[in-house]
């Protein structure tokens, strides 16, 4: 149970925020290279594309800055 704003900081630092993020907050570029990696695992006897496209699926599944999402979402075509 989150009782007090530090529980409540400490708990988005360690689970909801992303590890690495730029100077704009934004996700860091070896944040999203791994996410690339994941996705690549996961989908590429799948799909096929060039790099820029697993960049792109990576960056539209981060944008939402919450990496407690992305395990799933990297489930998901």
């Amino acid at each position: 149970t989150i009782t007090k704003g530090q529980d409540i900081e400490t708990f988005t630092a360690a689970c909801i925020v992303p590890p690495d993020t730029d100077r704009a907050g934004a996700t860091a570029e070896s944040s999203l290279l791994e996410v690339v990696d994941r996705l690549r695992e996961r989908w590429e006897q799948t799909f096929q594309g060039e790099v820029i496209v697993w960049r792109m699926w990576a960056n539209h599944l981060t944008c939402n800055l919450n990496r407690s999402t992305w395990e799933a979402a990297i489930a998901q075509p």
